[in-house]
Order: C-alpha cells, then sequence, then structure tokens
C-alpha cells in the first residue's frame, strides 16, 4: 500500500515538473535570477521545511527545558 502511495506522490510531482518548466525572474533585493517554476517552488518549498523543522526543534528543546526547571 506504501508504495502505491509513493507512486501516486511520484507521477504528480513530475506532471507538475513538466507543466511548469516555464522560466521565470525571480527578483531578490540585490539582483534577478531566472530559472524554471518547478525550480523556485521546490526551493521555497524545502526552505519552509527546513524553517517548520528548526522552529519546531526549538520548541520542543524550550519545553523540555521548562519541564526539567519546573520538575
Amino acid at each position: 500500500m506504501g508504495y502505491i502511495i509513493l507512486v501516486v506522490i511520484f507521477i504528480l510531482v513530475a506532471a507538475l515538473a513538466v507543466l511548469n518548466a516555464q522560466e521565470v525572474t525571480f527578483n531578490y533585493l540585490i539582483g534577478t535570477l531566472h530559472l524554471p517554476l518547478i525550480l523556485l517552488l521546490l526551493v521555497v518549498f524545502v526552505l519552509g521545511l527546513v524553517i517548520g523543522m528548526v522552529l519546531m526543534l526549538l520548541s520542543c528543546k524550550k519545553k523540555q527545558r521548562d519541564k526539567v526547571v519546573k520538575g
């Protein structure tokens, strides 16, 4: 069952990549960058995952520290 879900996700990601292959311009503070839309989406998604994981870990550490102080 798990492999079927992975195959479906892989097919959806592949279709998303094919449908969003056009080049876009990304403007940031010191310049611009031309890259495929799917790459920009992937970078933003991964960056969001990393930031979310770091914030979650910091929150867990704070809860553990508070638990030790109160305990």
